[in-house]
């Protein structure tokens, strides 16, 4: 019974901090279109997200735009584009950039389509050490003649 306390302690530990952060937060649209004629809004300026490292595709750091421009007070960031850049972690990273808006009437954005952000970004580590190379270290032995 005395051994089965410690595991059975570890693993309530470990489950109740599991938990995601899906928080809601103001929502953010991320969309290719471009701003629909005769609506209010105020163009806030033009925003661009790169990734360090990674080889992800562009729609996938669409999140991290959304944060900027929730940042800045944007409610939508328009006329979305992408490419691959070199970094000196990796080859090809992605980087977005778009207009950042905010709308006078929130409404207005549910006629562009589109991608809404609107929970808390998940955390992401930094650079994992299993994306390194391995380090090996040997011993050798050196030896001398007289």
């Amino acid at each position: 019974m005395r051994y089965l306390i410690a595991p059975v302690f570890l693993a309530v530990i470990l489950l109740c901090s599991c938990q995601t952060n899906t928080a809601k937060i103001a929502p953010v649209l991320v969309s290719t279109a471009q701003p629909p004629n005769g609506v209010k809004s105020t163009n806030l300026g033009e925003l661009r997200y790169s990734d360090v490292y990674g080889y992800r595709k562009c729609h996938l750091v669409y999140g991290n735009l959304a944060d900027k421009a929730r940042a800045i007070g944007a409610n939508a960031v328009l006329g979305v584009t992408g490419y691959h850049r070199p970094s000196p972690f990796s080859w090809a990273v992605p980087v977005v950039q778009g207009v950042a808006y905010r709308f006078d009437n929130p409404d207005d954005i549910k006629s562009i389509h589109g991608a809404v952000y609107d929970t808390a970004p998940s955390s992401r580590p930094a650079i994992s050490m299993s994306l390194l190379p391995p380090v090996i270290i040997r011993k050798v032995h050196t030896f001398t003649t007289r």
